[in-house]
């Protein structure tokens, strides 16, 4: 996996938050990517729960939903 991986998953939430993902071509220069792993991104988050979508008036991709997209460790309890 590479090392940039959550990092650039976080500032596509960011991006996607702001409404300023621009279309997959310019979000991917924005990440330094290809554009098809851009759209791997976006796929990865989808599965995981993010409702995203890419509203063509605004020119970027949403959230259907207010919210954010969280990846972090969960600590439960020992038994």
């Amino acid at each position: 996996m590479p090392g940039k991986f959550i990092q650039r998953l976080k500032t596509i939430d960011k991006l996607i938050q702001k409404r300023s993902t621009g279309n997959a071509t310019e979000l991917s220069r924005q990440l330094g990517v290809s554009e098809r792993t851009t759209k791997e991104f976006i796929h990865v988050m989808k599965e995981n729960g993010a409702p995203i979508y890419y509203n063509r008036k605004v020119g970027s991709y949403c959230y259907e939903d207010a919210g954010f997209f969280r990846i972090q460790f969960e600590k439960t309890e020992t038994f």
